[in-house]
């Protein structure tokens, strides 16, 4: 058993300075989150969600699943609850391209008990199947049920009294506990994926509605003690010995193609494409047969906007061996320098397919990657899956190194505060820009461009949203450049801690004027927008100002900002049924007109540029007009 509030790694990267402060220092501390912010943000900001679940049908076997797709829940046609978590980043070494996780939190990606104080471990979610017809079949037909697991992956490790189940569902009535893994003494240090083989044997399993489910038991305060379940089957005519996986998969997040960061604005790349496209990027796959297989590849780079192709690679094939897992790098010297779009956002996939003879499972087959060229810096993919922060006594501080290829309008600092247990929300500290930091510790002191003082966290209402901070004046900066904070509070500020990318050689972290590198193997979601002014404004400002609204408005938009998703619900029940929404550019131009039917709309943005827009929904006699900006 084990609580969030202690369950965190505490990195004493300074030791206490007797010589100069006594005992006085600060560290760096990684935390769990105590939410899973896919889920928080699918829940409250997509509207039309589906409403309960069809289990009048019963499934015929094979039944089979390895959680390839995209969504992040359950497919809903094989599974009749949506407490676990689909992806693809939680596992390490996966037989294939998704999983299950179990974790803390419930369906709505909320802790079960929203509580500070230490708990039991408990029931945390749950994954049951859909009926299935088993009466054609009987105990002589060996009938066995067969997964992966693997605990913990790049989460948290299941320690003593956390565990995963199997359950099966006796005669329609009782559910029954067939097998049991229990948690670790230990963090698990190379976790691996087993393969488990469970029988149906008992006559009374043998009908029509059979069912099966998972179930972990965790601390249920937060996002912790993972299990990761893959590629789940039931079928007739098996062996305890039948482990092997007809199937060939491409495995894991694919490589970006960015040398130096994640995104970054056009036109500091395109005219430095030597310099900041990788000498290659890695794609990876598994052959989870037990024997060779004939496999081609192939390879295209698209640009989404203009659908424009840069690069297609014409099938190449190869001799796959068994269990082999197998890397293919993409030089991008041999790449045709991409041409300018003459704009300011881009989006370039990377999308590969496999065509492996006899494959019995297309899904997993094909993978996408999207590199976005927008108007700011990142390091980070998007993703949460810790908090950071420098906590401890006295003075203390973060930067974060960018490097610009030419200069630049700083125009906002973007930062994601991850939501764990303690909130902070009321914490007072400084953003500070820095042209060079005093990393010698020679006590020149540091080279300061801008302090925005008290300031304060911002959780933003949207998957993993970010804060916006906007400096009062214009700032053009070029070269290197530091972004980040300072505070004399104690506890920490819980930034975004995305786990895929080490950033770590760029990352100082500050203790009573003394820089360290820092040695965490992540990097902070903190980001810098630069470029044309957008209209960028800060989070602390209430969402009532973005909107031309009153107590009487027809309608609420959100979130606003935002990203790929603008809401629209009703707000009074006067209003007419339907209304007619238009979004224009901030050159005046109509860029979408659509009708709306009913209280509640969500509109698909992904087609839209970074940037403000106006919004004018049309209701009957009336016109309401927003200005909403996309980040």
């Amino acid at each position: 058993m084990h609580y969030l509030q202690f369950k965190r790694t505490t990195l004493l990267l300074s030791l206490c300075f007797f010589a100069f402060t006594g005992n006085i220092f600060a560290q760096e501390v990684l935390s769990p989150l105590s939410v899973n912010p896919a889920k928080v943000y699918y829940q409250k900001n997509v509207v039309n969600q589906p409403h309960g679940l069809r289990d009048s049908d019963t499934l015929e076997l094979p039944f089979f699943d390895d959680f390839s797709g995209k969504d992040i829940y359950p497919d809903s046609t094989k599974w009749t609850d949506r407490h676990v978590f689909i992806n693809r980043f939680y596992p390490t070494n996966p037989k294939t391209l998704g999983v299950a996780t179990f974790d803390g939190l419930n369906e709505f990606g909320l802790p079960h008990v929203d509580s500070l104080n230490p708990g039991p471990d408990g029931p945390a979610d749950t994954l049951t199947s859909k009926p299935l017809n088993l009466n054609p079949f009987g105990p002589e037909d060996s009938v066995y049920l067969s997964f992966l697991f693997q605990p913990q992956g790049k989460g948290d490790w299941p320690n003593i009294g956390d565990s995963l189940v199997v359950e099966l569902l006796f005669n329609g009535v009782e559910w029954r506990k067939v097998w049991s893994v229990d948690g670790y003494t230990t963090q698990v240090s190379d976790p691996v994926f087993r393969h488990v083989m469970i029988p149906v044997t008992d006559p009374f399993y043998f009908y029509n509605g059979f069912q099966f489910r998972f179930r972990n038991y965790a601390t249920i305060t937060g996002n912790n003690d993972h299990w990761h379940v893959d590629y789940v089957r039931v079928g007739a005519n098996r062996t305890v010995n039948d482990t092997i996986m007809n199937d060939v998969s491409f495995i894991g997040v694919p490589d970006n193609i960015l040398r130096n960061y994640r995104s970054m604005p056009w036109n500091h790349f395109f005219d430095y494409q030597e310099n900041e496209l990788k000498e290659d990027f890695e794609i990876r796959f598994r052959n989870n047969f037990n024997a060779a297989k004939n496999t081609t590849y192939e390879l295209e780079v698209n640009e989404l906007f203009s659908n424009t192709n840069l690069e297609y690679q014409s099938p190449v094939a190869f001799n796959f061996q068994p269990f082999a897992e197998q890397s293919i790098f993409f030089d991008t010297e041999d790449f045709t320098p991409f041409q300018d779009f003459q704009t300011d956002s881009v989006i370039i996939e990377v999308k590969s397919y496999l065509n492996p003879a006899g494959d019995v499972n297309p899904l997993n087959d094909t993978i996408r990657s999207e590199n976005k060229f927008f108007n700011y810096f990142a390091y980070d993919n998007g993703n949460a899956e810790k908090a950071y922060g420098v906590e401890g006594v006295g003075l203390k501080g973060f930067a974060m190194r960018f490097d610009l290829n030419e200069p630049d309008t700083v125009r906002a600092i973007k930062i994601h505060f991850a939501q764990i247990l303690e909130d902070v929300s009321n914490m007072l500290f400084s953003i500070y820009i820095w042209k060079e930091l005093d990393l010698s510790n020679t006590g020149e002191g540091d080279s300061v461009l801008y302090i925005g003082d008290f300031k304060r966290p911002h959780y933003i209402d949207e998957r993993n949203g970010f804060a916006v901070y906007v400096p009062e004046e214009e700032l053009i900066v070029d070269g290197s450049i530091y972004i980040g904070w300072q505070q004399t509070d104690e506890r920490n500020l819980q930034v975004g801690f995305d786990i895929s990318r080490n950033s770590s050689d760029r990352m100082y972290y500050q203790s009573n004027g003394i820089w360290y590198t820092s040695v965490v193997n992540g990097t902070p979601m903190i980001r810098l927008a630069v470029g044309p002014d957008l209209g960028y404004i800060a989070t602390n400002v209430n969402e009532q100002a973005l909107n031309s609204t009153n107590r009487d408005a027809l309608f609420k938009i959100f979130p606003n900002p935002g990203n790929d998703l603008l809401n629209i619900s009703m707000l009074n029940t006067k209003a007419e049924a339907k209304s007619e929404l238009e979004i224009y550019d901030i050159n005046g131009r109509l860029i979408i007109r659509e009708e709306i039917n009913g209280a509640n709309y969500s509109l698909n943005t992904n087609s839209l540029r970074p940037g403000m827009y106006v919004v004018r929904i049309t209701n009957g006699q009336s016109t309401e007009t927003y200005r909403w900006i996309k980040q």
